[in-house]
């Protein structure tokens, strides 16, 4: 298996459509995160996994100079474009466990969907807190829809028949409970919060056919003949659930994110701090 992360070249061009977020949530996850990070205008931002800016262009309205890294040249092509000419936006393709900054360059860094992607998740994060400054944030977010929702029930029951053909779907790397784990293992104090959920329609037949096209990462690795076997025993599946595969259905979304800082000494059990 290879260690290098994932590139999405291959869905720049959709990326956008397929993973966009409504415009009243995205205020409210910058907001957040300007709240949580104490951050000021002079304040440096990072951002891993850069991809087409849905988190940092948002971000990039408080003024702040932002950094983003990304392995695929083609998210990137697309951020420049979108972005215009944010002169404090500086774009840098580069792999995530190798940054080419120096250390303490950096007072917030996030990643938003990530560390799953990437095998050697751990050096990213020693690679994070070696290029934050003392007293800086990293921001661990992610996004999707709530436990017991329809888009969610359709992604497990994917893999699951994935599996039983004897395949497999693109591994889980670096999850938010291990993430949460090495953190405190390295003297981190954490805060959780959840941001900001809104709810959206999503047919299932849609859903299932964007599956089957390839649009989300986790089928890149599945063999052509496994995914239109699993499309067939998925559309059987969904129809006993849902009836009618056309109609919109509602699911709830959500993101959130935790919060790590290292402060200066840290004798005997860390803390961890919840906010709601």
């Amino acid at each position: 298996m290879t260690s290098q992360p994932l590139s999405f070249d291959r869905v720049a061009d959709i990326y956008d459509a397929t993973r966009a977020l409504p415009d009243h949530v995205l205020a409210t996850i910058a907001q957040t995160i300007v709240t949580a990070t104490n951050a000021a205008e002079a304040s440096r931002f990072l951002e891993l996994g850069v991809g087409t800016g849905r988190i940092a262009l948002p971000l990039l309205q408080y003024g702040f100079s932002y950094t983003g890294v990304d392995i695929s040249p083609a998210m990137i092509d697309v951020l420049r474009t979108k972005a215009g000419d944010f002169e404090k936006l500086t774009l840098v393709e580069a792999d995530v466990t190798q940054l080419p900054f120096a250390d303490a360059s950096f007072d917030v860094a996030l990643t938003v969907h990530l560390l799953h992607l990437v095998p050697d998740w751990r050096r990213v994060l020693s690679e994070i807190r070696r290029v934050l400054t003392p007293d800086g944030y990293y921001i661990y977010g992610s996004d999707g829809s709530v436990d017991g929702q329809p888009a969610g029930a359709i992604r497990r029951q994917w893999r699951d028949v994935v599996r039983e053909l004897g395949a497999d779907a693109r591994p889980e790397h670096g999850t938010r409970e291990a993430v949460q784990t090495e953190l405190i293992e390295t003297g981190a104090l954490l805060a959780s919060y959840r941001v900001v959920q809104w709810e959206d329609e999503v047919a299932p037949g849609q859903l299932l056919e964007a599956i089957r096209l390839r649009t989300f990462s986790q089928s890149w690795q599945v063999p052509d003949d496994v995914m239109e076997e699993a499309h067939r025993r998925m559309i059987d599946w969904a129809t006993e659930q849902y009836r009618d595969l056309t109609k919109p259905v509602s699911n709830i979304f959500q993101f959130g994110f935790d919060m790590a800082w290292w402060p200066p000494s840290s004798q005997g059990p860390n803390m961890e701090r919840q906010k709601e």
